[in-house]
């Protein structure tokens, strides 16, 4: 935005051009502990998510069934900004099959919105869990400010 105000001091004239710029402070997605969090999962699978290079146990992303549970809803936490940020989806309706191997999931609560792209890699029946990797794409919603991290991680059951 430019702001510009005229000074008329008889036939001088002083023109002023003031620059207002918006502040932009970094977008920031972070690990937190399991045991922060699992009192707001219900029993059953598990999604945890960490940064592709960092320890598998540094969640960035945990999804499950919330307490209580309800069929077809999920529930996600993530730690963005340095505060835990829950999500609500309706997995018939924020989750999108690109193909057998590939999903699209889209967050959103009032602040974020989250965007995860997922590939599933080998799957394992004895432990009833599948490896995922993929991006996650963060958007903060009042000044458009975006990040996005490559992970690894998966579901257990």
């Amino acid at each position: 935005m430019i702001i510009s105000s005229c000074n008329n001091e008889g036939t001088k004239h002083n023109i002023k051009l003031i620059e207002k710029t918006s502040i932009r402070t970094n977008l920031t997605v972070d690990s937190f502990p399991d045991s922060l969090v699992m009192d707001n999962f219900d029993v059953g699978c598990m999604v945890s998510y960490s940064k592709k290079d960092a320890n598998e146990y540094e969640n960035i992303f945990m999804e499950g069934a919330g307490v209580p549970s309800e069929i077809g809803k999920s529930l996600t936490i993530m730690k963005i900004d340095r505060t835990l940020q829950v999500f609500h989806s309706n997995d018939e309706k924020d989750m999108k099959s690109i193909n057998e191997n590939l999903f699209k999931t889209k967050l959103s609560n009032k602040d974020y919105e989250v965007e995860v792209t997922t590939h599933l890699g080998q799957s394992f029946e004895a432990s009833d869990s599948t490896e995922h990797f993929g991006t996650i794409k963060v958007t903060r919603k009042k000044d458009k400010s975006t990040i996005t991290i490559d992970f690894k991680g998966g579901v257990a059951c």
